[in-house]
């Protein structure tokens, strides 16, 4: 992220560079201009990107990605129970698409990746149609009718306490809203 430190408080990203708040970013700190976990507990802090959004753009940049993280984004995010989450796991080398719908993680898919120290993650997600690029590589194109249109996107995060970076993170609603950009 791309952040001036003042507007930094200790445990928290800030505000974005849209004037936004992140949400849920309680176990996030800045460290030279990237988000890093404090924890390794499972966090999705995220950013609005307007009302009525339900199509978008959401990528971010990873650098430092330790042996056993889980690092990606989320989107279509309403609450912890009711998100698409999109992430690359060193531990098993694969890039994860999930859908958590009512608190139930269904694995869509789940392609070999040989994940190293640094990736670009970028989600395209219209209509029912989800695209999953790493590194401007297509390793995930499916169909999955949404029972959910949460208008919120950012990060995923689990098992990365200290270790991957977070930087230039995007977000943009394709259907009317601006872009959110770190």
């Amino acid at each position: 992220f791309y952040i001036d430190d003042v507007e930094m408080r200790v445990g928290d990203l800030g505000t974005a560079t849209s004037y936004d708040v992140w949400a849920d970013d309680g176990n996030m700190d800045i460290v030279t201009g990237y988000a890093r976990a404090n924890s390794d507990s499972l966090q999705m802090p995220t950013l609005d990107l307007g009302p009525g959004i339900t199509d978008g753009v959401v990528e971010v940049q990873l650098s430092e990605v330790g042996s056993g993280d889980e690092v990606g984004v989320v989107f279509r995010y309403t609450d912890a129970n009711n998100q698409y989450r999109f992430y690359i796991d060193k531990g098993s080398n694969e890039a994860i698409l999930e859908r958590n719908s009512g608190g139930v993680v269904t694995e869509l898919s789940s392609p070999a990746y040989a994940v190293g120290t640094a990736a670009e993650l970028r989600v395209i997600f219209q209509a029912s149609r989800i695209r999953c690029q790493v590194d401007g590589l297509t390793y995930i194109d499916v169909e999955d009718a949404p029972v959910f249109y949460g208008n919120r996107v950012g990060l995923f995060v689990r098992n990365a306490s200290g270790t991957t970076k977070f930087n230039e993170f995007y977000g943009q609603g394709l259907n009317g809203s601006v872009g959110i950009a770190e």
